[in-house]
């Protein structure tokens, strides 16, 4: 099976050099031009394609989860296609309770479209979140952060975690012998770690870029980076500028 693989680098932190105060829609636009570039505007139905961009890509500052809602309806809008698995990074969203206990609290939310469905991930350990005014309260995620896909005959098993998640290991010590085809990591700042890696075939490891866009081609933590099973990297198929990168992969 070809497996298209494309990701970009543009930081969308707090203090963001790429985005600024930019809202929720304009990020969309970057995100979706992003893909088109790397798949063009139309996906070929026999190849199965795959577009991961940063955590925080939609900002690291809480916002109303009315926000969310917004950028899930919209993503669902850029393909009309079942063979495509969208990691958009997340964004920081409040947890729209109207319980005075919970209404502070907030959740990096990973809103994950794959084959047409859509799964909201929201991230299990903390590491750079933020509320309106500063670090505030976190409540704890939701641990389903492995999913199915079928395509072409035969089902492929994804695997996702957030930053930090991959740092401590997260997959690794929640279900250590479990292996799936893909094992993607959308972060901001953490590098692959070949210990807590969980992929027969492929780890995709997106990370925002912490450095001018001129200087940004696996710049410290800012690197779109794609590792085997035996966690060698694999050199991108070809580059666009120094934010996008695409691969050209099979997955048996």
């Amino acid at each position: 099976m070809d497996f298209i693989v494309g990701m970009c680098c543009y930081d969308g932190g707090e203090g963001s050099r790429d985005f600024g105060n930019a809202g929720v829609l304009d990020r969309l636009r970057a995100l979706k031009l992003s893909m088109f570039q790397a798949f063009g505007s139309q996906l070929d139905d026999t190849k199965l394609y795959c577009f991961v961009a940063p955590e925080f890509f939609f900002g690291s500052q809480a916002l109303p989860k009315a926000e969310f809602k917004t950028l899930v309806s919209a993503l669902k809008d850029l393909y009309a296609a079942r063979n495509l698995i969208l990691v958009p990074g997340s964004m920081v969203t409040y947890s729209g309770s109207k319980k005075d206990a919970l209404a502070t609290d907030y959740l990096n939310r990973v809103p994950i479209l794959y084959g047409g469905q859509f799964m909201e991930y929201d991230k299990s350990s903390w590491g750079g979140e933020t509320g309106a005014g500063g670090v505030g309260q976190f409540r704890q995620g939701t641990t389903d952060n492995d999913f199915k896909l079928r395509f072409g005959g035969r089902s492929y098993r994804f695997a996702i975690e957030v930053c930090m998640e991959h740092d401590i290991g997260v997959l690794a010590q929640r279900k250590p012998n479990k292996m799936y085809d893909v094992h993607i990591v959308t972060a901001n700042t953490v590098s692959h770690k070949a210990t807590n890696a969980r992929a027969n075939h492929f780890v995709l490891h997106c990370n925002a870029s912490n450095s001018a866009p001129q200087n940004r081609w696996n710049t410290g933590n800012g690197s779109m980076m794609v590792f085997d099973q035996h966690d060698t990297p694999i050199a991108p198929t070809r580059a666009i500028g120094d934010e996008i990168s695409v691969w050209e992969l099979v997955l048996p």
